[in-house]
């Protein structure tokens, strides 16, 4: 019920408590998580981005003389986010849901129970009231009931494709309103121009990274055949 504006403030002093505290995140990313700490560099720097994305979020928005769109929030809303980019995930989706005027009911992966604990501390030291976002642990039996029950009314996941299936399957019965980001298959093209010995560093790294547990990382190439030997 609150203005935007200070919803607007609230996530602003959310991401300067972020930045003072990123040696602490980071810590907590390495030890928890076993996350490489160059990892939690990228990880923080995209966190950030989302912080950015979402304070450029309206409210109401002319579109042209005479006509404006006025968005509404849903009310409750589920997020479910994963243990691989802990920071990351959660907080775009919470800073939009709560800068648009939603409650938070919030499930992070088990093995994010510390870091996500943390940002919730963040989140209410920011001004955030304690009731609008809750933190519920648990595994996919909890998953299932939060996402079917009667106060939630949007759902965003972040996981598997079986996780999202099943979470997809609750939605559609409930007419729930459900973003879901899903595992991938990404493939790289590799051009017959292509620079391969100056870009293989970054192949290796965008395939292995965090030993390849993330839904962007490259699990195939794709080679023209005039360059396929030289590739090998």
């Amino acid at each position: 019920r609150q203005p935007i504006n200070l919803r607007r403030a609230i996530i602003s002093r959310f991401g300067d408590s972020l930045r003072a505290n990123s040696a602490v995140i980071a810590d907590v990313l390495v030890r928890d998580l076993g996350k490489p700490l160059r990892d939690t560099d990228d990880e923080l720097r995209r966190t950030l981005g989302h912080l950015e994305a979402a304070l450029t979020l309206k409210d109401r928005e002319t579109i042209e003389p005479g006509a404006t769109i006025s968005y509404q929030p849903h009310g409750v809303v589920a997020i479910v986010t994963p243990w691989n980019n802990p920071v990351a995930i959660p907080v775009g989706k919470f800073a939009a849901a709560l800068l648009l005027g939603n409650g938070v009911v919030w499930k992070p992966a088990i093995q994010a129970d510390s870091i996500s604990r943390r940002l919730l501390a963040l989140l209410r030291e920011s001004g955030v009231p304690d009731d609008l976002i809750q933190l519920v642990n648990g595994g996919p039996a909890e998953v299932a009931e939060l996402v079917a029950h009667g106060q939630v009314n949007a759902v965003s996941l972040t996981g598997s494709e079986r996780a999202g299936r099943a979470v997809a399957a609750i939605c559609r019965s409930a007419g729930k309103p459900l973003q879901a980001e899903l595992g991938g298959n990404n493939a790289l093209l590799v051009m017959a121009d292509a620079d391969i010995q100056g870009q293989v560093a970054s192949w290796v790294r965008m395939a292995f990274g965090f030993a390849g547990q993330r839904c962007t990382a490259i699990r195939r190439f794709v080679v023209e055949r005039a360059v396929l030997e030289h590739f090998e």
